[in-house]
Order: C-alpha cells, then sequence, then structure tokens
C-alpha cells in the first residue's frame, strides 16, 4: 500500500465543478477520484507524449485492423517492436523484461485500451490482457510482446483469442511491476 499525505490545492470553480461531477458519476470520493485521474496523467497521459504516440478510437482501430492480412499486423507488430525498443531503453534507461511489462500495463490499463491482470500460479504469472478490439488486436499484441520480450532474453508461453492474450511469465520476472 502507498502512503498518502494530504495536500492541498486551489481549482478553479469550472475545474472543481467537472472533478465534483466526474466523481459522482464514477461513485469515487473526490480525493480518490482526482488520484486516480493524476495517476492517469502521470502514467499514460505522459507516456503518450514522451513517447510521441497518438491515440485512435477502438472502432476506427478494428476497422483498420480489419482490412489487414495476418501477415500484415505480424510485420506491424515486429516493425512496432523495433520503435518499442527504443521506448523502453528511454524510459528505464535499460531494456528488460521487466521495462517491457511496464510498459504494456502502463499503456493498456492506464489507457483504458484492455483490464490487465496478473494470476499468480505459484512459480510462474498469467499475465492476462483483456480487451475488445478483435482477433487482429490479439495477434498484434502477442506478436509485439513476443518480439519486445525475446529481444530482452524471455522467451514465454503464450496464448491468444478474440479477446484475451495470456502470457505465462516467471514469478522473478513481475516482481515490483
Amino acid at each position: 500500500m502507498v502512503k498518502s499525505s494530504p495536500v492541498s490545492f486551489r481549482f478553479g470553480e469550472d475545474l472543481l465543478e467537472q472533478l465534483t461531477k466526474e466523481s459522482r458519476k464514477a461513485d469515487l470520493p473526490m480525493n480518490s477520484f482526482v488520484e486516480r485521474a493524476l495517476r492517469r496523467y502521470l502514467g499514460y497521459i505522459s507516456l503518450v507524449e514522451k513517447l510521441d504516440m497518438v491515440t485512435i478510437n477502438k472502432g476506427t482501430l478494428t476497422f483498420i485492423l480489419q482490412k489487414l492480412t495476418d501477415d500484415e499486423v505480424v510485420e506491424c507488430a515486429r516493425d512496432s517492436a523495433e520503435r518499442f525498443y527504443e521506448s523502453v531503453s528511454f524510459l528505464d534507461g535499460e531494456y528488460t523484461a521487466k521495462g517491457v511489462l511496464r510498459l504494456f500495463v502502463r499503456e493498456f490499463k492506464d489507457g483504458g485500451w484492455a483490464t490487465v491482470e496478473f494470476v499468480n500460479e505459484g512459480r510462474a504469472f498469467n499475465f492476462r490482457i483483456k480487451h475488445s478490439v478483435g482477433m487482429k488486436w490479439s495477434l498484434y499484441v502477442s506478436t509485439l510482446m513476443e518480439e519486445m520480450l525475446k529481444r530482452a532474453g524471455l522467451t514465454v508461453e503464450m496464448k491468444r483469442s478474440a479477446g484475451l492474450v495470456t502470457l505465462k511469465i516467471p514469478s522473478d520476472v513481475v516482481m515490483d511491476i
């Protein structure tokens, strides 16, 4: 559990009104909602800016992916792996399997693309990425992660379906993510 400390901020009335409205809609206390918003900003939004990424509507992404053959999706994922190599190295100062996983957790979870969970199975964890973008997205994500983790020296067991990508990862790699 992260230790919390009291702090106060001054917000413009329009922003305070919007925060109040959104926290009620999310059924969260204002403090929890503001903390979640700041964590998301410091996690995903700053990541998008640092890595020169753009956001895209899920429906648009699904439409584009359906126009590609499986081979083209795999080629795109492998090309992306090259660019993400530089991103992980830039963010962490080195390229490791933990750094790759941290990047994906931030991108998917904080970006709202997917539900990410680690399920402890003793000596290994199942890293599950649940999404609603379809089989081509699963193919892209699984290929991208496989290429990136392989480059970090980690070979993983992987399964995919239209809404789920699962990777079996050794416990020592998952610690502190």
